[in-house]
């Protein structure tokens, strides 16, 4: 019982410590030292891990230091893991319309709109979940006569067999969300071979969202969000949404 109470209490003096640390960042960020509360927001994140708070009060720090490609990259991240969050998605959007960026989805082609209310995480959990009521379901029919029971086990499996197909299928599709990624980079462009002295095929603006379609050393081959225009950049320009 005694080593339960101290896990508990260190929880609780790990969340407190971050809850300070937290809000101790975002005083700084209201005093307007964008670069001290950035680094104490990107510290944040590589001792405790993503959350879609602090990628949000990043954003917040970048737009206002007007570095269009971490911004975006931030929100994106925050949308990522909270897409019902209506103040990250309008500040997205405010973004996108200050830096002349086109709005973009980086779900794929054909994928209802719906999927997106959820997470990836949280399709997850919808997945596990259904797979306790589909066991649920079994032992109750397997082990009862009543007929109340198995109307109700019955219920329980068709509910199941819904939320294990819906999760397995929006999962499945939604992995390509791993190829997307921001330029974070001034002045690029996407070239027609993957030289530093190739052709420039088109503008590559900071903040722009890219489809990685194949690799080749330090280049990648990848289509501009914008439209079907194809090309090369270079692999350290750009950084994915989705984190390693």
């Amino acid at each position: 019982m005694k080593p339960l109470i101290q896990g508990f209490v260190s929880v609780l003096m790990l969340v407190a410590a971050h809850a300070a640390s937290f809000e101790e960042t975002q005083f700084i960020a209201k005093q307007g030292a964008w670069d001290v509360a950035i680094l104490k927001y990107e510290t944040l994140l590589k001792e405790e891990g993503p959350s879609a708070s602090v990628y949000y009060n990043l954003g917040l720090c970048y737009q206002k230091k007007v570095d269009h490609g971490r911004a975006v990259l931030a929100y994106e991240r925050a949308l990522a893991m909270s897409p019902r969050a209506v103040d990250v998605r309008n500040n997205l959007a405010k973004l996108r319309e200050q830096a002349s960026l086109p709005a973009v989805s980086t779900l794929p082609d054909g994928l209802p709109e719906f999927t997106a209310w959820l997470s990836r995480g949280e399709w997850t959990l919808v997945f596990l979940l259904g797979l306790v009521l589909l066991v649920g379901g079994i032992l109750v029919c397997s082990f009862t006569t009543q007929k109340k029971a198995r109307v109700i086990s019955i219920i329980a499996l068709t509910m199941s067999t819904l939320m294990l197909a819906s999760s397995t299928w929006v999962t499945a599709l939604r992995r390509s969300e791993d190829r997307w990624a921001v330029m974070l980079s001034t002045d690029q462009s996407l070239l027609l071979s993957p030289f530093v002295s190739a052709d420039k095929i088109t503008p590559c603006p900071p903040g722009s969202l890219v489809r990685i379609e194949s690799q080749k050393g330090d280049y990648v081959y990848a289509k501009l969000s914008s439209g079907e225009t194809r090309g090369w950049l270079r692999r350290d320009l750009i950084e994915k949404i989705a984190l390693p």
